[in-house]
């Protein structure tokens, strides 16, 4: 079945590759360029081909140009996916996490989730019931660990909690599809016996209509029956694409919040609490490698546990050690994303910028007057002051400039023309996942 789904996979591949240089001859060269060629298949699962795109807003025109649809063969259906998404998704698949670790008492509770933790626990409480209540952020930021710390947190009470990912759900409805329309109702009518029911990262149901019909009818008779009803995703309802306007009116029937980027001293507490959890000596750490771990990746909590991990592996061969930032950046020289802030080096986003509106290099920093040039350099500068820890004086370095004022003027424009043009807004959000994705 292994060698099978391989094969799969590489024939899927192939016919994409061909599929897309046979479209080129369709679309201009900036869409084909900067969008279409840098899509490609990822895997085969349950008839289902998935195509890693680089940014929601590559997701989106794909879409209107029903690309999908133009590349469905053999009854397979085509589904996008961000490619940061789909990669953390991976790897949370294969990871060995142990269910009872997802509890209150490890969670770090600060500005940004404790609206998020407040409205859970009095769920749990049975304090008020907000049916549905939706939850999203970007993806490595604790969705999965509150939600399935309602769920531990539920086996001490009265009531039943049921959790599932939107993945699990597609795959186990898949097989009653094939058993039949009493299978389906049974599958339904499981969800009746439960107080509250989680949906985890419901973007993954996007475009599978039929999955989506029993979805609404579970949902629905939940709320009839005033139950909770708990949704997570990596967007806002509003932002979904691929689900009926029925459902996605169903979503915001409730509550919405988001879970935001914390901030250095809610990563610094994140960072102690994943080093008590995983080596148990909060001082085997020195303070200033905490303090550059939370400033280089609170905006990813499994990338913070990631690193943890290695550490500890680390300290178990070398008990007598400790960690000091030196030992740290020798212990990962070899992951040159360590080194700066979400892993982007300020030379990639020149690159990936000049690229993206077919200027050179080396036009970036010259004093060239061409109105593409000035746009791409305002943006690159905009995407540096975004994506690195630089200050602007050390940007117009990198540009040239006399002064870090052009820097300041650079990204006050860039920042008034994404307010006044959604289209452009798109463009900029585009590229920021790109230089992410690098």
């Amino acid at each position: 079945m292994e060698k099978k789904t391989e094969t799969d996979l590489s024939v899927q591949k192939q016919k994409w590759n061909l599929f897309i240089e046979e479209k080129k001859d369709f679309f201009d060269d900036f869409f084909y360029k900067n969008y279409l060629s840098l899509c490609k298949v990822m895997g085969v699962e349950n008839e289902k081909i998935i195509v890693a795109v680089p940014s929601t807003y590559t997701k989106r025109i794909l879409l209107e140009k029903r690309i999908d649809e133009q590349f469905k063969n053999n009854d397979y259906e085509v589904i996008f996916t961000v490619i940061k998404v789909w990669k953390e998704q991976k790897k949370q698949k294969t990871q060995m996490t142990n269910e009872e670790e997802f509890t209150f008492d490890n969670l770090v509770v600060a500005k940004f989730n404790s609206s998020v933790v407040e409205i859970t626990k009095k769920i749990i409480n049975k304090e008020n019931i907000w049916s549905p209540f939706f939850l999203y952020s970007e993806p490595g930021l604790g969705k999965t660990h509150i939600l399935r710390a309602v769920k531990n947190t539920v086996k001490n009470t009265s009531q039943k909690c049921y959790y599932i990912h939107a993945n699990t759900f597609g795959s186990l409805l898949l097989n009653k599809f094939n058993q039949g329309s009493n299978a389906i109702e049974e599958f339904s009518n499981n969800f009746n016996d439960f107080d509250i029911i989680i949906f985890d990262d419901i973007q993954f149901l996007a475009k599978r209509e039929k999955t989506n019909e029993v979805l609404f009818k579970i949902f629905s008779s939940a709320i009839d029956q005033k139950k909770q009803v708990i949704f997570s995703s990596d967007q806002h309802p509003d932002e979904l694409n691929g689900f009926e306007k029925r459902l996605k009116s169903r979503f915001q029937n409730g509550i919405i919040l988001k879970i935001n980027y914390p901030g250095i001293n809610a990563g610094i507490e994140i960072v102690k609490k994943k080093i008590e959890n995983l080596i148990k000596n909060v001082s085997k750490i020195d303070l200033e490698t905490i303090e550059y771990i939370a400033k280089n990746f609170k905006k990813d909590i499994r990338k913070i546990e990631g690193v943890i991990k290695r550490i500890a592996f680390y300290l178990l061969k070398n008990p007598e050690k400790e960690i000091d930032l030196e030992s740290f950046k020798h212990l990962f020289a070899d992951q040159k994303f360590v080194f700066n802030h979400d892993g982007v080096s300020i030379k990639t986003i020149k690159k990936i910028v000049a690229k993206f509106y077919n200027v050179s290099y080396n036009s970036l920093s010259s004093k060239g007057r061409k109105s593409i040039v000035v746009k791409a350099r305002s943006v690159s500068m905009y995407l540096i002051r975004n994506l690195t820890n630089e200050n602007y004086s050390t940007i117009a370095l990198h540009f040239n400039a006399k002064t870090h004022s052009t820097v300041v003027n650079a990204i006050k424009k860039i920042k008034k023309q994404k307010e006044l043009m959604p289209e452009y807004q798109n463009e900029i959000q585009h590229l920021k996942q790109l230089c992410q994705n690098n």
